[in-house]
């Protein structure tokens, strides 16, 4: 017998997630409060004419972008920075490197994108020696970082020793936003 379809498996609204649990990892949020702000995006997207496709298809960069902008930053105290804009040929260690120190700020979240074996928006909690702690609407807890390239999947580690097999999930520089929490 087959399994039966979850919440989210056809539907392509991790980003909206990825967003509303942002909020709430750094300000706390009530579920009435959770599910008002997960409304605001939705209007958010359906004011660029284009709701029923991003249920489906999901969030470009520029819907997230866009989102906080007008509903993440401007409805809470949250501040975002985008440290990699423009750089997607970061250094692997370089850029988990950024992110760990970062994470050891009080009020602070990563979102990113991550592709490869999963095509998601996604937060990063905190990352240790060998695993990226994640806080995700997916149930995905933590990737593996030796399952991680920088990029669009190629092993883009300077390592003089290559290999073919491509890594499972690729780590997108230009698809993070670095969150926080204003004091």
């Amino acid at each position: 017998m087959n399994k039966p379809f979850q919440q989210g498996h056809l539907d392509g609204l991790c980003g909206v997630y990825a967003l509303v649990n942002a909020v709430h990892l750094l300000c706390g949020l009530t579920h009435e409060q959770a599910q008002a702000l997960f409304l605001a995006c939705l209007s958010t997207l359906d004011q660029r004419g284009s709701l029923a496709r991003h249920c489906v298809a999901g969030l470009s960069i520029h819907d997230m972008t866009l989102i906080l902008k007008r509903v993440i930053c401007n409805g809470y105290p949250i501040v975002r920075s985008k440290p990699f804009h423009r750089r997607p040929l970061v250094d692997e260690h370089l850029f988990l490197q950024t992110i760990t120190e970062f994470l050891e700020h009080p009020h602070t979240v990563v979102l990113t994108s991550i592709g490869g074996l999963h095509d998601h928006w996604t937060l990063f909690s905190r990352i240790t020696p060998h695993t990226i702690q994640l806080y995700d609407s997916g149930g995905l807890n933590y990737l593996l970082t030796r399952s991680c390239s920088c990029g669009s999947g190629n092993n883009s580690s300077s390592s003089s020793i290559k290999t073919d097999k491509p890594k499972r999930h690729h780590l997108l520089p230009t698809h993070t936003y670095f969150l926080q929490r204003r004091t």
